[in-house]
C-alpha cells in the first residue's frame, strides 16, 4: 500500500484487527520511506460485494444498487425519532445482505422498500410509518387509516403489549389535561 502522505511505495503492516462486528479489517501501518514525516497512518479494509441492480418503478432499464439513497431515505423517515445512527447503519446493512442473497441478478425498488420497511418496523412505528407513506405515495386520509391499521396489526407481539400497558396505565391527576 502506497503511504497516503509521501506516496512511497512500501509501508509494513504493525497491527490488525477485526472492527465493525467482524465486518471490516483495521490495520495500522508504517511508511518505510526513512524521509517520511507522518510515518504512521490507519487503513480499514471491508470487502466489496456486488449488490443486485435495482429495477425502479416504470423503468426497463436497471441501476446500480445505491446505499446511500437507502441510507438517506430512512434518515429521513428516522429524523426526530429515537433512532440511532448505529441502528441505521444496521438497518441498511441488514436490507444489503437480503439483497446480495437475492436469487436474481436484479431486484424491484419495490422489494427494497418493503425490507426497509420490515427494518424500521421492529425500531419505530413511527419511522416506519413515515417511509411507508412516502414509499407508497399517501396522498388521501383513507389511504393514511388503511397504513396505520396496516402498521397497527404488523407490529410484533412485544410491542403490541407494550403499548396495552401504556394504555392500561391508570391515569393520575397529574396526567389530566388542564381544564
Amino acid at each position: 500500500m502506497r503511504c497516503p502522505f509521501c506516496k512511497h511505495g512500501d509501508t509494513q503492516v504493525l497491527d490488525s484487527r477485526p472492527v465493525g462486528g467482524g465486518d471490516q479489517v483495521r490495520r495500522r501501518r508504517q511508511c518505510l520511506n526513512p524521509n517520511c514525516e507522518q510515518k504512521r497512518f490507519t487503513t480499514y479494509e471491508r470487502a466489496k460485494l456486488k449488490l443486485p441492480d435495482v429495477v425502479k418503478k416504470g423503468q426497463s432499464v436497471p441501476q446500480a444498487f445505491d446505499t446511500e439513497k437507502l441510507t438517506w431515505s430512512i434518515e429521513m423517515a428516522s429524523r426526530n425519532r429515537p433512532v440511532s445512527s448505529d441502528a441505521i447503519e444496521e438497518m441498511v446493512q441488514n436490507v444489503c445482505d437480503r439483497a446480495r442473497s437475492y436469487p436474481s441478478r436484479s431486484i424491484s425498488s419495490r422489494t427494497i422498500g418493503l425490507w426497509a420497511i420490515d427494518e424500521l418496523r421492529e425500531r419505530d412505528q413511527i419511522a416506519c410509518i413515515l417511509y411507508a407513506s412516502v414509499f407508497e405515495e399517501i396522498t388521501t386520509i383513507e389511504q393514511w387509516r388503511q397504513l396505520l391499521e396496516r402498521e397497527a396489526n404488523a407490529l410484533p407481539e412485544s410491542a403490541r403489549r407494550k403499548q396495552l400497558d401504556l394504555l392500561s396505565r391508570e391515569e393520575t391527576p397529574d396526567d389530566l389535561p388542564p381544564p
